[in-house]
């Protein structure tokens, strides 16, 4: 069976000595954040293409963001939209 190299996406993690799993999602919220911060929301589907990382580093760091307050996530229609936590009035 032939594999068609040009339609799987490769994801490039740094290669960093001693880069733990917790790491790269830290480093992962970071980056998130602050594009959140910048765009004031934006869609999940939108956030994998804009950061070089794979979609299951991309909602480990989302759910960490969530948990910790500083993410909102909210489903419509076909996709979730992530912003910035506002705490209700």
């Amino acid at each position: 069976m032939l594999y068609k190299l040009w339609q799987m996406r490769i994801y490039l993690i740094p290669q960093v000595r001693g880069a733990k799993m917790n790491d790269l999602i830290d480093l992962t919220a970071s980056r998130i954040h602050t594009m959140v911060q910048q765009q004031g929301s934006i869609t999940l589907s939108n956030l994998e293409y804009a950061i070089d990382a794979s979609y299951n580093l991309i909602f480990l760091a989302v759910e960490r963001l969530v948990a910790t307050g500083k993410l909102n996530v909210k489903k419509d229609v076909w996709d979730y939209t992530v912003s910035i936590f506002q705490e209700p009035e």
